[in-house]
Protein backbone atom coordinates (compact mmCIF):
# COMPACT_ATOMS: atom_id res chain seq x y z
CA UNK A 1 0.00 0.00 0.00
CA UNK A 2 1.36 3.45 -1.36
CA UNK A 3 1.02 6.42 0.57
CA UNK A 4 -1.71 7.70 -1.70
CA UNK A 5 -3.67 4.75 -1.39
CA UNK A 6 -3.34 5.20 3.04
CA UNK A 7 -4.49 8.71 2.84
CA UNK A 8 -7.27 7.38 0.25
CA UNK A 9 -8.98 4.41 2.74
CA UNK A 10 -12.25 4.51 4.11
CA UNK A 11 -11.32 3.92 7.90
CA UNK A 12 -8.15 5.95 7.53
CA UNK A 13 -11.05 8.86 6.52
CA UNK A 14 -13.17 8.13 8.98
CA UNK A 15 -10.59 8.04 11.82
CA UNK A 16 -9.58 11.37 10.52
CA UNK A 17 -13.33 12.48 10.74
CA UNK A 18 -13.63 11.60 14.21
CA UNK A 19 -10.65 13.00 15.83
CA UNK A 20 -11.35 16.37 13.91
CA UNK A 21 -14.80 16.22 16.00
CA UNK A 22 -13.51 15.01 19.08
CA UNK A 23 -10.64 17.70 18.83
CA UNK A 24 -13.15 20.91 17.87
CA UNK A 25 -15.37 19.50 21.22
CA UNK A 26 -11.99 19.50 23.33
CA UNK A 27 -11.14 22.93 22.03
CA UNK A 28 -14.72 24.25 22.59
CA UNK A 29 -15.01 23.06 26.16
CA UNK A 30 -11.48 23.82 27.68
CA UNK A 31 -10.85 27.54 26.34
CA UNK A 32 -11.31 29.92 28.87
CA UNK A 33 -12.99 33.31 26.93
CA UNK A 34 -13.42 36.38 29.38
CA UNK A 35 -13.83 38.32 25.47
CA UNK A 36 -16.67 40.58 25.52
CA UNK A 37 -17.79 42.02 22.24
CA UNK A 38 -19.59 44.97 23.31
CA UNK A 39 -19.48 47.37 26.12
CA UNK A 40 -20.85 50.53 27.13
CA UNK A 41 -19.39 54.22 26.65
CA UNK A 42 -20.32 57.38 27.63
CA UNK A 43 -21.92 59.74 25.37
CA UNK A 44 -23.41 62.60 24.69
CA UNK A 45 -26.43 63.37 24.30
CA UNK A 46 -29.66 65.77 24.16
CA UNK A 47 -32.34 65.15 26.24
CA UNK A 48 -34.94 67.93 25.70
CA UNK A 49 -32.58 70.26 24.92
CA UNK A 50 -29.86 69.99 27.27
CA UNK A 51 -26.82 68.34 26.72
CA UNK A 52 -26.82 64.77 28.81
CA UNK A 53 -23.76 61.96 29.47
CA UNK A 54 -25.97 58.75 28.91
CA UNK A 55 -24.24 55.23 28.86
CA UNK A 56 -24.77 53.34 25.07
CA UNK A 57 -23.93 49.75 24.41
CA UNK A 58 -21.56 49.85 20.95
CA UNK A 59 -19.45 47.16 19.95
CA UNK A 60 -15.78 47.06 21.26
CA UNK A 61 -14.49 48.23 17.25
CA UNK A 62 -16.39 51.18 17.80
CA UNK A 63 -15.31 51.90 21.37
CA UNK A 64 -11.91 51.55 20.12
CA UNK A 65 -12.09 53.79 17.42
CA UNK A 66 -13.78 56.64 19.59
CA UNK A 67 -10.75 56.28 21.86
CA UNK A 68 -13.10 56.99 25.44
CA UNK A 69 -11.28 56.87 28.60
CA UNK A 70 -15.32 55.94 30.04
CA UNK A 71 -15.60 52.60 29.35
CA UNK A 72 -17.47 49.46 30.95
CA UNK A 73 -18.96 46.16 30.94
CA UNK A 74 -22.88 46.01 29.95
CA UNK A 75 -23.91 43.01 32.12
CA UNK A 76 -22.13 44.07 35.32
CA UNK A 77 -21.10 47.73 35.02
CA UNK A 78 -17.54 46.68 35.95
CA UNK A 79 -14.53 48.63 34.65
CA UNK A 80 -13.03 46.54 31.30
CA UNK A 81 -9.76 46.63 29.20
CA UNK A 82 -10.51 47.01 25.62
CA UNK A 83 -8.24 44.96 23.00
CA UNK A 84 -7.92 45.27 19.50
CA UNK A 85 -6.99 43.20 16.62
CA UNK A 86 -3.24 43.74 16.04
CA UNK A 87 -2.45 40.77 13.67
CA UNK A 88 -4.76 39.63 10.90
CA UNK A 89 -4.93 36.35 12.00
CA UNK A 90 -5.42 37.40 16.08
CA UNK A 91 -8.44 37.31 17.89
CA UNK A 92 -11.25 39.75 17.44
CA UNK A 93 -11.65 42.99 19.27
CA UNK A 94 -12.98 42.46 22.66
CA UNK A 95 -13.08 43.11 26.20
CA UNK A 96 -11.68 41.71 29.41
CA UNK A 97 -12.66 42.44 32.77
CA UNK A 98 -9.96 44.61 34.70
CA UNK A 99 -10.93 42.76 37.53
CA UNK A 100 -11.49 39.35 38.13
CA UNK A 101 -14.02 39.60 40.97
CA UNK A 102 -15.65 41.19 38.67
CA UNK A 103 -15.17 38.62 36.00
CA UNK A 104 -16.93 36.02 38.70
CA UNK A 105 -20.14 37.30 39.14
CA UNK A 106 -20.50 38.86 35.58
CA UNK A 107 -22.16 36.80 32.97
CA UNK A 108 -20.23 37.31 30.39
CA UNK A 109 -16.63 36.90 32.58
CA UNK A 110 -15.00 33.16 32.20
CA UNK A 111 -14.53 32.71 35.91
CA UNK A 112 -18.30 32.84 35.88
CA UNK A 113 -18.93 30.67 33.46
CA UNK A 114 -16.18 28.19 34.96
CA UNK A 115 -18.32 27.99 38.09
CA UNK A 116 -21.82 27.25 37.09
CA UNK A 117 -23.72 27.44 40.50
CA UNK A 118 -22.67 31.27 41.02
CA UNK A 119 -25.70 34.03 40.96
CA UNK A 120 -24.88 37.11 38.49
CA UNK A 121 -24.88 40.51 40.36
CA UNK A 122 -23.11 44.16 39.50
CA UNK A 123 -20.20 45.14 39.98
CA UNK A 124 -19.03 45.92 44.08
CA UNK A 125 -16.88 49.23 41.65
CA UNK A 126 -19.26 50.11 39.15
CA UNK A 127 -17.96 52.90 36.53
CA UNK A 128 -20.23 56.03 37.41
Amino acid sequence: MNWKEFEDHPRRQRLDTRQRAFTSEFKAATTMEDRIYECEVKRWFMLNGEKVREWKKVPVIEALNAKTSEVRCSDCHGSVRLHGRHVAHGPAPHAEHRSRQDSEYCPSGHYFKQNPGRTPRLSENPVP
